[in-house]
């Protein structure tokens, strides 16, 4: 049984994210989204940050929440790993 701590589940959501940010072409930005109240946390630099929250960022230009974003990045790299690409890629 594996038990994983917070700080891998940051590390491994920042991993994701960061993920989707360098590789914009398998971003999906039409799946459903509810916003469950429970989140998670990553540690993205601030450069990182502002393409998603920054006055370009990709909040803006999508017209969407922030937290919205960061769900379709992340659930948008978790559906490319689930496709057969491999985690290697990604640390």
């Amino acid at each position: 049984m594996y038990i994983f701590t917070l700080t891998f589940i940051t590390k491994f959501n920042t991993l994701l994210l960061r993920y989707g940010l360098n590789n914009e072409q398998i971003l999906i930005w039409t799946q459903e989204y509810s916003d469950s109240k429970v989140y998670m946390h990553t540690k993205l630099l601030e450069t990182e940050y502002t393409e998603i929250g920054g006055p370009y960022g990709l909040a803006v230009q999508k017209n969407i929440s922030e937290r919205k974003v960061v769900f379709f990045i992340i659930m948008s790299v978790l559906e490319w790993l689930d496709g057969g690409e491999s985690i290697e890629e990604i640390i």
